[in-house]
């Protein structure tokens, strides 16, 4: 990762210093931009949160701007920034069209990770993302697309391509380094379904924020009919304001020693490993990280046709995605992929080749970099 940036000064614009995923994408590129000693300063459009932490780590203090356009004024005004990078839909609605106002000079690039979460809080917040979201976005030098199905959606709305690039999401190292330990495997079965039958086993996991989005529901029913045919046990890791409703829908469907719901966990790459197939059942997803991070652990795995997914499932395996809401054909998949070992052990090898060639940390920091390079001597990504 050579790139001639030194020592330009560089603004990342968060929402909040929170843990999701886009948020936690910006410390290896701000990393690397350390190294190779630019200036950076980092501020939270709405709030503080855990992921100050981190930013504190490489000795930078990180800006609260309490969504005060007085604040960010006066953080443009002293840090001076040549380029300021803004994540997620507020800052870029908000915070973005008020830098140019501010700061005419800094050069701006976004990241677009979709609006979809803003559209699960109503109605009046869908249609002002839908109609403010492309217009503050239009405003930006460069625009970067965590997929083409976010490329696509930005482009059918007026926004020029030329401006436009796609960089998929980078998954940690450590996803890629995972093993799979029999030990580890025997420790998970037995510490959620000590009471079930470990013969031929066909362990499933999901991962996610537990949202209406994410469509839990069609994998409970999918797993009530794969039941029938496959001894499976499914883990669904995630928290969410659904969990009190799945809870419900897991008993009513008599699936409790079958399924359960685990909670967060912060190291996902010691426990997809010992998954036999994961399966993301999303409505939406502009990029899928989960999924992503499960074919980097070389898990086989089932997604969803819808949003980005069908990018991120490598192109020989296209026929493991199904129709959203389709429990009938995703329960059918469930079993196919559970009667053909080696199937799974094909889809294994060449999911982790996959994300190797396109969804490593590496590349998405190498790429960003490219396009502040591009940026900052005058010219488009």
């Amino acid at each position: 990762m050579n790139h001639p940036l030194r020592g330009p000064r560089i603004l990342v614009v968060l929402n909040a210093l929170e843990m999701d995923a886009p948020s936690r994408l910006t410390l290896p590129v701000i990393r690397e931009l350390k190294k190779q000693n630019a200036e950076v300063a980092v501020a939270a459009w709405s709030r503080n949160g855990p992921l100050a932490s981190s930013v504190r780590e490489m000795n930078i203090e990180p800006e609260i701007l309490n969504g005060s356009p007085a604040r960010l004024r006066k953080l443009l005004k002293t840090f001076n920034a040549d380029l300021a990078h803004f994540h997620l839909a507020k800052p870029i609605m908000v915070a973005l069209p008020l830098t140019r106002w501010f700061s005419p000079k800094t050069r701006t690039v976004i990241t677009n990770h979709g609006t979809h979460e803003l559209a699960e809080k109503g109605r009046l917040r869908a249609a002002v993302s839908t109609c403010w979201f492309p217009k503050a976005a239009a405003v930006a030098d460069a625009i970067i697309n965590v997929s083409s199905y976010e490329e696509s959606n930005l482009i059918a709305l007026g926004i020029s391509e030329t401006r436009q690039k796609v960089i998929y999401n980078g998954i940690p190292q450590k996803f890629f380094e995972a093993q799979r330990d029999q030990s580890a495997r025997s420790q998970l079965i037995n510490d959620h379904f000590s009471e079930v039958d470990k013969t031929d086993l066909i362990l499933i996991g999901c991962a996610g924020n537990l949202r209406k989005v994410k469509n839990h529901e069609t994998l409970l029913d999918a797993i009530k009919a794969a039941g029938k045919d496959t001894n499976f046990a499914l883990i669904i890791w995630g928290e969410g304001p659904e969990r009190e409703n799945l809870l419900t829908k897991i008993a009513t469907l008599n699936l409790s020693d079958r399924v359960v719901l685990a909670g967060q966990s912060p190291h996902l790459e010691k426990l997809m490993p010992s998954l036999d197939m994961f399966i993301q059942p999303s409505l939406h997803e502009s990029f899928g990280m989960a999924l992503a991070e499960a074919l980097a652990c070389g898990i086989p795995s089932i997604a969803a046709h819808s949003g980005a997914m069908p990018e991120i499932i490598p192109p020989d395996f296209q026929q493991w995605l199904f129709p959203p809401n389709a429990a009938d054909v995703l329960a059918t998949k469930i079993v196919e992929l559970a009667e053909s070992p080696s199937g799974r052990v094909n889809y294994s090898t060449t999911a982790r080749a996959w994300a190797v060639g396109h969804f490593t940390e590496q590349h998405m920091v190498s790429e960003t970099l490219a396009c502040y390079t591009s940026l900052l001597a005058g010219s488009r990504p």
